[in-house]
């Protein structure tokens, strides 16, 4: 199975919602919300569930687009950890269009929300991984009340179907083969190579004042060496302080100007 492109990855890792009052964890150890999802009668597989639910459209699509929906309507059973479509919205539109049309990279994420196996909240919370239908194990974690898979919370539990269980969650998963691509991806990328004080203080734009002191008194050759230095940059606003003939007077001072700006430095990083 391929591995989802780069430029997907990176915006995934930039990615919610509840139920009725019948779906309550079964050990009631989960902080969970209870708004948006009712559990369905359980005569409706996973795909029919979620349709009646009316808050998985974008997992619905993607599924369609997976050609997974038959597997999901299937004997099974399946444990689905279902993004909403609150959590694909955190998807920037272009990222999301692109991965729907790579058919590969799609089943890839979506298999790693699905599990083989009805288990309940319980048998879940009770466990440090799970074996998910791509071949990757996801994480499961307690961070006081709440429980997380990977990186998304789980907000409602234990949502039964005909064919298996869904838990909802807070955010689209990614997995960890994925993650480490993406990782050594960035190692290779080249860095914009830093700019240095002087440069730093042009682009910022606030600093105009400064910048002519620094000239006035042959210390920006200075500031663009190597260092390293930490500088008190005044503001054009701390120097409009300062009456109009006095900065005059003090810029024609070559020896009183240096003195007060490199009173400004420390020749180090702090």
């Amino acid at each position: 199975m391929k591995i989802i492109s780069t430029n997907i990855i990176l915006a995934l890792f930039l990615f919610g919602c509840g139920s009725g009052d019948n779906n309550k964890n079964a050990n009631n150890n989960l902080n969970l919300t209870d708004e948006v999802v009712s559990e369905a009668p359980v005569s409706k597989d996973i795909i029919e569930t979620a349709k009646a639910a009316g808050n998985f459209t974008t997992l619905l699509t993607a599924i369609n687009e997976a050609g997974l929906s038959d597997t999901l309507k299937s004997e099974g059973p399946f444990t689905v950890f279902a993004p909403t479509d609150d959590a694909f919205a955190k998807i920037p539109s272009d990222v999301l269009t692109g991965l729907l049309a790579d058919k590969a990279a799609l089943t890839n994420v979506l298999t790693y929300h699905v599990t083989s196996g009805a288990k309940k909240a319980s048998e879940v919370v009770a466990l440090s991984s799970v074996d998910m239908l791509n071949g990757d194990q996801a994480i499961i974690s307690l961070q006081g009340a709440d429980a997380f898979i990977s990186n998304a919370k789980i907000i409602v539990t234990d949502i039964v179907t005909s064919n298996g269980v869904i838990h909802v969650i807070d955010s689209v998963i990614l997995p960890p083969q994925a993650e480490s691509q993406d990782e050594s991806t960035q190692e290779e990328a080249p860095q914009e190579q830093a700019k240095n004080i002087v440069e730093t203080a042009k682009q910022a734009g606030a600093f105009n004042t400064l910048l002519a002191a620094l000239e006035a008194a042959d210390l920006t050759s200075a500031l663009e060496g190597e260092g390293p230095f930490t500088v008190f940059a005044p503001t054009d606003a701390a120097f409009a302080k300062i009456p109009e003939a006095t900065l005059q007077s003090l810029l024609q001072d070559k020896e009183a100007l240096a003195n007060i700006l490199t009173y400004h430095v420390v020749a180090e990083q702090l």
